[in-house]
């Protein structure tokens, strides 16, 4: 049947992607234990979602599983593993629940590092973020119950799945905004370098994880309504085939996610130093004493070197910045 062979060539690519997931997820955790200037708060966080996306992926595998093993039985009795199969689908939504769940305590986390940006670099939330996670479990489960309401239609539950993650990108985009609004705030502040560096990471680390974000929100949407719509255009005897397609698809685009997250890059154009300190400091010498003539002797050497001394950090901070 055609069915069967798009399976088993999807069943192969699916076990590519995972070949090619798990040096990536080495790699990443390696990463998270590497970077000790990202806050343990954020490495937390993200470390759970590593966790739950390699539970995803593993659970993927299920269809798998049970095309074998209805393969191998030659009992042709097509109601005697639809249980198992079942219950690993209600697995592998559940995972993507907490999935999804994950990424807004990412967005939670990261807009509690810009509105507690003054002493957060010292604070350590995981005790609370393990209590936050292991919560999380028993409410993704009972999302995953809604698909079970008495006369519930399965369109119905792929909208309601939907909403659940249109949100994310909406959240994550007015972060981003008013952490970039907040930094050129901040520039023009006698803030200190703490308070700046939080403000940055905060930026950088949003910048890295997007396309993980955005990947996750527009595959989840974009796969529940094809779901929807092809059930309507292709012979039903294709949905547990084009629903396995679907997974095979998004598991290499968060493969993708992970690796942009990993691999990222960002544009010292943000950060670059114009003039060295020296050359700094002479330009704003000459600026001073050029529009302060009139100036008292004394107080214009005093004015000149806390004015040194403000530019000294302002060149010292650009220069740890172009490393974050």
């Amino acid at each position: 049947m055609v069915a069967d062979v798009i399976f088993i060539i999807f069943s192969i690519l699916m076990l590519i992607s995972f070949i090619i997931f798990i040096p990536i997820l080495y790699l990443t955790i390696r990463l998270l234990i590497k970077k000790r200037n990202w806050h343990i708060n954020f490495k937390y966080c993200y470390f759970s979602l590593c966790v739950f996306i390699t539970l995803s992926t593993l659970s993927n595998f299920g269809p798998i599983v049970v095309y074998i093993l209805n393969y191998v039985d030659q009992s042709k009795d097509a109601m005697k593993y639809n249980t198992l199969a079942q219950i690993i689908e209600d697995v592998r939504g559940n995972f993507i629940s907490l999935c999804r769940s994950s990424m807004y305590l990412i967005i939670y986390e990261r807009s509690c590092a810009k509105n507690y940006r003054i002493n957060y670099e010292h604070q350590n939330n995981v005790k609370l973020l393990t209590f936050v996670v292991l919560i999380e479990i028993p409410v993704a489960y009972g999302l995953r119950c809604f698909k079970y309401i008495p006369n519930m239609s399965i369109n119905i539950y792929y909208i309601w799945v939907s909403i659940q993650d249109l949100p994310l990108i909406f959240l994550y985009f007015v972060l981003v905004q008013r952490s970039k609004k907040l930094k050129k705030m901040e520039n023009n502040k006698e803030n200190t370098l703490s308070t700046k560096y939080t403000i940055s990471q905060n930026i950088a680390l949003l910048k890295r994880i997007s396309v993980l974000i955005l990947i996750f929100s527009v595959t989840q949407t974009g796969t529940n309504i094809t779901g929807m719509s092809l059930r309507y255009l292709i012979d039903p005897i294709y949905d547990a085939t084009i629903g396995f397609v679907l997974l095979t698809v998004r598991s290499a685009l968060y493969n993708w996610g992970m690796y942009s997250f990993m691999f990222y890059k960002k544009s010292h154009d943000d950060f670059r130093i114009k003039v060295v300190l020296f050359f700094n400091n002479k330009n704003y010498i000459h600026k001073y004493s050029k529009n302060n003539v009139k100036t008292n002797g004394c107080m214009k050497t005093l004015s000149i070197e806390k004015g040194l001394r403000k530019n000294a950090i302002e060149t010292y901070h650009n220069i740890i910045t172009s490393k974050w």
